[in-house]
């Protein structure tokens, strides 16, 4: 499984941002970007997380990623798992997985005995939404909410591109001059999310057309809005990479089903599991049998251990009861599923231990 570093991941780009703008920071800085943020103080600072375009992508799409390429500050890794969820997350508040409560795209809470939908709360396959809500639950603060405080004005906003749509699709053009607006606005922090190419790989896989056709779009549209304000500095990342997948199932091995108390939630590629008490020993013998060659498994007391959602132990207040009794993390392009739960239409995804999903671009554009 990639490592998440100590040092240059999402978590410690994040708190660079609140130590330049001099707040008190909950995690160490990365020191590299400490350097560039401070020769260009006083500058807008732009933050552009680009959904998807972890670094292995770029260097596939590297003839339609020029700009971005050109501009290559580094590379650093994504929090664990490599997901939407708990990655801009941990972008939006400086914080690990563990201690904002968002691990991935499903939770289970054990109250209700139900998995959800944490981004929109509702009990997954249904329309039924948890009381309270997921949002309610785990309630985060922002970075933009610490220095609109600090300065006491509205010098910081975040722009959501998944708001912004064209003609029934996402569109970089548009969400671009949203960002430039903005800054014609005068805000000191802008973060700004665009919901590609992640939306296209998951339908379209890495090396089709229409991912190449994405990419050279947002490169050449980020292009533009960067030569247009020569006065302001642009970050890029992402949250993180993809992989093309293949699909295992679950329920295909009626042994091992029956040890299961509840379907996997977390995430496809970073499943976790509870078991039927008692049976334990059984599914870790199962596990083994039918999934070591493309799973790692680690049990409740080995996630807390290996701190494998974040190197904190100031953890969310019910951090024990959303963690399931096991973590299965992919270790190649296999993917869990279950039959009539999952929509197995993806051709491309992420959350897994692989480097490719991982490890993500940072580049750094009119930097003095």
């Amino acid at each position: 499984m990639f490592e998440v570093s100590k040092d240059k991941s999402l978590v410690n780009v994040a708190n660079s941002i609140l130590k330049h703008f001099d707040i008190k920071t909950f995690h160490t800085t990365y020191e590299k970007l400490d350097e560039v943020l401070a020769k260009n103080k006083g500058k807008t600072i732009v933050l552009t997380l680009l959904d998807g375009l972890g670094d292995t992508i770029l260097k596939e799409h590297a003839e339609e990623s020029k700009f971005i390429l050109k501009n290559k500050f580094d590379t650093i890794t994504s929090v664990f798992p490599p997901t939407t969820v708990a990655a801009t997350t941990s972008v939006l508040t400086g914080k690990y997985p563990c201690e904002t409560g968002w691990l991935g795209w499903r939770g289970y809470f054990m109250n209700q005995d139900a998995i959800v939908d944490m981004f929109n709360s509702n009990i997954t396959a249904t329309s039924t939404v948890l009381t309270p809500t997921t949002w309610e639950r785990y309630p985060v603060k922002h970075l933009k909410d610490y220095i609109n405080e600090k300065y006491n004005e509205e010098c910081a906003v975040n722009l959501m591109g998944h708001t912004m749509f064209e003609h029934g699709k996402y569109d970089a053009k548009v969400f671009f001059s949203k960002v430039d607006d903005a800054i014609k606005h005068g805000y000191k922090y802008i973060y700004a999310y665009y919901p590609d190419p992640d939306a296209t790989l998951h339908g379209c896989g890495n090396y089709s057309k229409e991912t190449s056709n994405t990419i050279k779009s947002i490169n050449d549209n980020l292009e533009q809005l960067v030569k247009n304000n020569p006065d302001v500095l642009f970050i890029s990342i992402a949250d993180h990479g993809h992989i093309d997948i293949k699909l295992c199932s679950l329920d295909e091995h009626s042994d091992l089903y029956d040890t299961l108390a509840t379907p996997y939630f977390c995430e496809a590629r970073a499943g976790m599991i509870n078991i039927k008490k008692g049976r334990e020993k059984e599914f870790e013998k199962l596990f083994d049998k039918y999934y070591k060659e493309h799973f790692e498994l680690y049990s409740k007391k080995e996630i807390v251990e290996k701190q494998i959602f974040g190197y904190s132990t100031n953890y969310c207040h019910d951090y024990d009861k959303i963690l399931g009794d096991y973590l299965m993390v992919s270790k190649d392009e296999y993917t869990l599923f279950f039959e009539n739960y999952d929509s197995s239409g993806m051709l491309s995804t992420h959350a897994g231990g692989t480097e490719r999903e991982g490890l993500i671009n940072i580049s750094v554009y009119n930097n003095l």
